[in-house]
């Protein structure tokens, strides 16, 4: 019997010349597994991938800080997923 690897979320966050990536079984573990940047002063590229499923945009310095803040984590996770085509 052949094991089937289970889909993982993928998320790449393009700050400048930094790239943060992490992967998880959900948006907010993917989320979760990214270390947070020191500084976050420029705009961000955001890319969400599942599967065949991606969507890419780009967001401002203000709420990509959110992106790291615990109590926001939950909200701007199902947001990203829902903006999965």
């Amino acid at each position: 019997m052949a094991e089937t690897k289970p889909v993982l979320f993928k998320l790449k966050i393009t700050l400048g010349s930094l790239v943060l990536k992490g992967e998880g079984a959900t948006a907010l573990e993917a989320l979760k597994s990214i270390e947070t940047p020191v500084k976050m002063f420029t705009k961000a590229d955001i890319e969400l991938s599942l599967g065949k499923k991606k969507m890419k945009q780009t967001w401002q310095p203000a709420r990509v800080k959110r992106l790291f803040y615990p109590i926001s984590q939950c909200v701007l996770s199902k947001q990203l997923e829902y903006l999965l085509k």
